[in-house]
């Protein structure tokens, strides 16, 4: 165990002025004891002072209604300015892997067989969600949804629906290459600034690249609006409402095909494929934006 892990404050450096010369477990176990440490996780957690959250969210919140102001100046004759929010999503192949099960109270072991690999596999999907109500006939954007891969020439994924693109990237998250590819396909060409749609991004690496930018800008000929780190839980759409409710649905469609899958086989832990997956996403949304609005 590192000397480092040993020590969980500054008072506690302070007391421990010397070291022996061979740490062995019976000392540890003193030196614990002593000073009352106990192993706990460490604190992974993205922090933000309340001053800088609010003026983030002042900033973003400003830039939206200049964009809605300077959007009905110039085109009074159309309607309200549109923002679409994207961002993704990512989902495990057994997502249901490592809760809790039901086991009768004071029983000592409690054992359930479940696949580790897919407990440790995951891919991501694409959830848009737009300011303006979706017709009902009208016809689905394009969903995508990506894989960890280098290029996906040995990636078995199966027959994949038409109005679905699947993705692959070396590290399984979304960089300018695959963002561009998605967007493209998901909007159709605006040929007017009076259609103008705004793309809200949250502040995450590759939708900071100055490519990406100017090439939304030119896509939807509106500048994208950016939101500031430590305020996505709060404004960004996909994040506040929808991930949570997508969540649990996947996690249902999951156990029911656990259950189909039982009937089958019962002797057989179930497996995913990444057809499976892509297809359990693909039901979450309908097939392409999240059919509700703000």
């Amino acid at each position: 165990m590192p000397c480092e892990r040993l020590v969980a404050c500054q008072e506690t450096a302070r007391k421990w002025k010397t070291l022996p010369q061979a740490i062995a477990d019976v000392w540890i176990c003193r030196f614990r004891k002593l000073f009352g440490l106990t192993p706990q996780s460490v604190n992974a957690k993205y922090k933000v002072t309340v001053e800088k959250i609010s003026m983030r969210l002042g900033v973003s919140w400003r830039n939206a209604a200049r964009l809605s102001a300077l959007f009905t100046a110039l085109f009074p004759e159309a309607s309200s300015l549109r923002f679409l929010s994207i961002d993704e999503k990512p989902y495990w192949f057994n997502a249901l892997g490592g809760h809790k099960v039901w086991a009768p109270r004071g029983t000592a072991k409690r054992k359930c067989k479940e696949k580790r690999t897919d407990m440790l596999q995951r891919w991501t999907g694409m959830t848009a969600s737009p300011s303006w109500r979706l017709p009902a006939e009208a016809p689905s954007p394009k969903w995508a949804c990506l894989f960890r891969a280098e290029t996906g020439a040995r990636t078995d994924v199966g027959e994949v629906p038409d109005d679905v693109l699947v993705q692959f990237a070396p590290n399984g998250s979304y960089r300018v290459e695959q963002l561009i590819a998605y967007i493209e396909r998901a909007l159709d060409d605006i040929k007017a600034d009076s259609q103008a749609i705004v793309l809200i991004l949250d502040w995450y690496s590759a939708h900071l690249d100055e490519l990406l930018l100017e090439w939304v800008r030119a896509k939807t000929r509106s500048p994208a609006l950016l939101l500031g780190g430590g305020i996505t839980g709060l404004v960004q759409i996909p994040d506040v409402v929808v991930h949570a409710r997508l969540q649990n649905i996947y996690k249902r469609l999951e156990a029911a095909a656990h259950q189909d899958a039982l009937r089958l086989r019962p002797d057989k832990v179930p497996s995913w494929s990444k057809n499976d997956v892509m297809r359990r996403g693909y039901a979450l949304t309908g097939g392409g934006f999240y059919r509700t609005f703000w």
